[in-house]
């Protein structure tokens, strides 16, 4: 199951970054960097907090794992 979803949260919170990225140099010319600062914070960082905790606890989970073992490899019988 982590093997799944893993892959998928790195990719979300990779082009989230790119998004934030974009979004700050769009607002640059408009508003006072302090004000996109606190934007930010308020309304996308949360979410990223959320998101980069599920990475965290993914990659705990992932690491806790045992490796998979595929059927049929050791029949217990000599060839």
């Amino acid at each position: 199951m982590i093997q799944h979803i893993q892959p998928e949260a790195l990719s979300l919170l990779s082009r989230w970054n790119n998004l934030v990225q974009q979004l700050e140099a769009a607002l640059q010319p408009v508003f006072y960097p302090d004000a996109i600062e606190e934007w930010l914070e308020e309304n996308v960082l949360p979410s990223m907090q959320r998101l980069q905790g599920l990475l965290q606890d993914l990659g705990e989970a992932a690491a806790q794992q045992p490796p998979p073992t595929s059927p049929g490899w050791d029949t217990g019988q000599n060839p």
